[in-house]
């Protein structure tokens, strides 16, 4: 695909990410995408077969499904457990926090229909993600090098809403008096190191 094309698709993303998130797919038009986007509709279909494939590849652009065979978090040879759950943590903290007014709201609508796309970001990202996370403190307490009394699966469970949660609430509290004290400056390191702390108690890990 030459350079002009892909800008061009680029720009019809960025313009179909704001009209889905804000009207959701179903209320979405695809003649006020490409108004935004500043082309017109034959554009549009030529570089996406249909609105639903429009709508795939914004949410394939809003998530890094394969973030989790980066070659770093894959790469443990001598790595502890707990720096490779502290390696993953971040790693998907970092993924879900970009672009995130406008995946917030994607999010939330999908969660709230559990349509089509709803299954694929759980099967693809959700769920690989909590399998990680699972699998290495199960690992760990195996070893000796974590110590609980908490049930794995709901530490998981834990770790996952803090770190998704708090994320899509953003829009929640967008435009808020509460949103400057929930979302600071630096809110994302700040978030990470109450993660690890709170990861700290529970798995009995010294400073």
């Amino acid at each position: 695909m030459q350079q002009k094309d892909l800008d061009t698709e680029k720009k019809i993303l960025l313009a179909a990410r704001k009209v889905f998130a804000e009207f959701g797919f179903g209320a979405a038009r695809i003649d006020e995408i490409a108004k935004i986007a500043k082309v017109n509709k034959a554009m549009i279909y030529y570089h996406f077969k249909n609105k639903e494939d429009l709508y795939l590849a914004v949410i394939h652009s809003f998530f890094d499904f394969d973030f989790l065979s980066n070659e770093e978090l894959n790469h443990v040879e001598g790595k502890s457990c707990w720096e490779i759950l502290l390696k993953t943590i971040h790693s998907f903290e970092k993924n879900i926090q970009k672009d995130n007014i406008e995946k917030s709201m994607l999010i939330c609508r999908e969660m709230v229909s559990r349509g089509q796309i709803f299954q694929i970001m759980r099967e693809k990202y959700w769920i690989p993600f909590f399998e990680r996370i699972q699998n290495l403190i199960q690992k760990g307490i195996s070893t000796g090098e974590f110590s609980t009394s908490e049930n794995p699966y709901f530490l998981t469970f834990s770790i996952v809403a803090h770190v998704v949660f708090y994320y899509i609430s953003g829009v929640t509290y967008k435009d808020s008096s509460l949103y400057p004290k929930l979302f600071p400056e630096n809110y994302s390191e700040k978030m990470e190191k109450y993660i690890i702390s709170f990861l700290k108690k529970q798995l009995n890990i010294e400073s």
